[in-house]
């Protein structure tokens, strides 16, 4: 569940109804985009995951992969991952609209990395989650908020981490791959 509702599209329309979303669309009328990060996806590199036989931790990186789409370890097969496809599509003048964007990152994984607790499904995490969920009406509200209205329900690593995320402060180290999902890193952590 700590997935659902991360990507959504506001739209300019004039009447609310099937016809009004139509034409918004039609119309290029988007306001905003929020999405998933890329990056945590499962198949945001190419490349073959720790596990595989003869794998150790292999990421096949764009270069190789599009001059061979075979991974050099076990001559399988490989998928191309989002973010090579992305480059593939730059490639071929596909054109791609700029438009504003969210990457929204799970709060519940925020909260859990600010208290180094591996299971986001922890007792401790929850009640922190809901805790925020009492000041914010939901998750995208407290992201798109310009500050942080937490006052002493919400100890202060859970708020410095929060507010690293908001500030672009993070990364997915290593990103998402081969059905594995990136690993969050926040601030100065290792």
């Amino acid at each position: 569940l700590n997935r659902i509702g991360r990507e959504f599209t506001i739209l300019d329309i004039e009447k609310l109804n099937y016809l009004g979303i139509i034409n918004a669309i039609r119309g290029n009328k988007v306001i905003l985009t929020a999405e998933f990060n890329p990056a945590e996806g499962r198949y945001y590199l190419t490349g073959h995951r720790k596990g595989r036989k003869g794998h150790l931790s292999q990421i096949i990186y764009r270069d190789e992969t599009l001059a061979n789409p075979l991974c050099p370890i076990c001559n399988k097969k490989i998928n191309l991952g989002v973010r090579d496809r992305c480059i593939e599509l730059q490639k071929n003048n596909v054109k791609i609209r700029n438009r504003d964007f969210l990457h929204l990152i799970p709060l519940i994984e925020v909260i859990a990395k600010a208290h180094n607790i591996k299971s986001i499904k922890s007792k401790k995490v929850n009640k922190i989650f809901h805790e925020i969920m009492e000041v914010y009406p939901s998750e995208i509200a407290l992201w798109q908020s310009d500050r942080v209205l937490l006052d002493k329900r919400v100890d202060e690593k859970t708020i410095t981490q929060i507010l690293a995320v908001k500030k672009g402060d993070f990364k997915f180290q290593p990103p998402g791959f081969d059905g594995n999902y990136g690993k969050l890193v926040i601030g100065d952590q290792k």
